[in-house]
């Protein structure tokens, strides 16, 4: 597929992002307010995206902060902290900076990738790579 048609496929799921998170084109918007999401401003529109999850996120800290802090005063549980605990959990989760395990550093890629290439090579040339 050609990369137009492939952007052109991230278009909507982008608009859909973009009205959820009620971002808004910036002032001096140009192709942006005229043409919507197209391949073109797709770039424009995932900035906008990207600016309004940040601000997402920053709400989500702060409120989760302010939960641990009311926990932190009240000592008492009843059902209704109990909800608003969950929702603190909830929001935990969302704060919480991804973990990827076993990740590997651009160097030890670069050299799994040479070593890959020398045994292909190897092996072309009718050499067994392992002895």
């Amino acid at each position: 597929e050609s990369t137009e048609s492939l952007l052109s496929t991230l278009c909507k799921p982008t608009e859909t992002l973009f009205s959820l998170l009620e971002c808004k084109p910036p002032a001096d918007g140009g192709l942006f307010l005229l043409k919507g999401c197209r391949p073109d401003t797709l770039v424009d529109h995932l900035r906008e995206v990207g600016t309004q999850l940040k601000l997402l996120h920053y709400k989500a800290m702060e409120l989760v902060m302010s939960a641990e802090n009311k926990e932190e005063n009240d000592e008492s549980e009843g059902e209704e902290e109990g909800g608003k605990r969950q929702v603190s959990l909830a929001l935990r989760s969302f704060v919480q900076p991804a973990v990827v395990p076993n990740h590997k550093s651009v160097l030890d890629l670069r050299k799994e990738l040479e070593m890959s290439a020398q045994k292909q090579v190897h092996k072309a040339e009718g050499f067994d790579a392992d002895g």
